[in-house]
């Protein structure tokens, strides 16, 4: 396949929720000796679509998890050969993610990640149950423009405020800007835990995001 026709295949396959699918295909574009910053695009290109159809209604909650679960196969194995071939990659920022200590959910998570990645932050993703001590000492290694935090439950929520008091204590919260979200978080709860703001889905968290950097 020509690398033009590999990076149609990846976005309509994203596009698609073909979740089998574009891993192979990433990996393939690797083997032809593809620049994987160029197949890239082709991913990122679809999620901005799936991003638009999410909120103008035409697309479901569901289809949209299929999508950004089917970008971050995709992603995942393109972001390693970017690392291996040691690329120089444009962010528009760098973000760390993580659900609370005791969630163990990461479907929301995920999705935000996918859509981060489209919009061209730098993720690190701390995965699911994290306590509060290892969102501090990533804060402070890896020193990222924002904190995001995922908690689906009330009990988890409480957690937010946690890991806050523990950045203060570390003497970084003024040095990172801090997202929170989850299905029954709103700007409420987000001033109550002493975050700068909250997204009501992966969309909504993005352009949170964004703002939080002034980035338009």
């Amino acid at each position: 396949m020509k690398k033009e026709e590999i990076i149609q295949e990846l976005h309509d396959v994203v596009l698609e929720g073909r979740l089998d699918e574009s891993a192979p295909l990433a990996e393939k574009s690797i083997e032809l000796g593809y620049d994987p910053l160029d197949t890239l695009q082709g991913i990122t290109s679809a999620l901005r679509i799936v991003g638009k159809q999410f909120n103008e209604g035409s697309i479901f909650l569901t289809e949209l998890m299929y999508c950004g679960e089917t970008a971050k196969d995709a992603m995942n194995v393109l972001t390693e050969e970017i690392k291996r071939q040691h690329k120089e990659v444009p962010y528009s920022g760098r973000v760390v993610i993580g659900s609370v200590e005791g969630d163990i959910h990461d479907i929301g998570k995920s999705l935000v990640i996918a859509m981060l990645s489209a919009e061209s932050f730098e993720v690190f993703d701390l995965g699911i149950d994290v306590p509060d001590e290892v969102f501090v000492e990533k804060v402070r290694e890896i020193k990222p423009d924002v904190l995001g935090m995922s908690a689906l439950v009330t009990t988890t929520m409480m957690k937010f405020r946690d890991v806050i008091v523990a950045l203060e204590e570390a003497g970084l919260r003024n040095k990172v800007k801090v997202i929170i979200g989850g299905a029954l978080v709103d700007m409420n709860y987000a001033e109550t835990s002493g975050a700068d703001t909250f997204g009501s889905d992966a969309i909504d968290a993005v352009e949170k995001v964004k703002a939080l950097l002034e980035l338009g």
